[in-house]
């Protein structure tokens, strides 16, 4: 989750974004990348408003597609108190700016 969600050091790091991959790497990235095991990133979410939450989750995106990783938006619905959701607070319309950012992970 991004830095919104759950503070952590590599958020403020000066080399962040570029810092994510190799922490990816080192704690789950590698199971897909060395083909040890297929990865499912089951839940992550972003209520997308800060700079620093675009760009995690725009640097995750193209990680998990580089990577051929297959994952989870959270969530659907948009009460979800830390992450909101990909629908707005009408609970009818897509949060547009989300399903753009998500748009490389779609596949038919």
């Amino acid at each position: 989750y991004p830095a919104t969600v759950f503070p952590q050091s590599w958020f403020s790091a000066a080399n962040y974004p570029a810092n994510l991959s190799s922490l990816w790497d080192s704690h789950w990235g590698y199971l897909a990348k060395e083909n040890i095991a297929p990865v499912l990133l089951g839940e992550f979410g972003t209520r997308y408003e800060t700079t620093s939450d675009r760009l995690w989750l725009d640097t995750l995106v193209v990680y998990l597609k580089a990577n051929g990783i297959s994952s989870t938006f959270w969530s659907w619905n948009p009460n979800s108190g830390d992450t909101g959701g990909l629908l707005k607070d009408d609970w009818q319309t897509i949060h547009a700016e989300k399903k753009q950012a998500l748009a490389p992970l779609l596949q038919p």
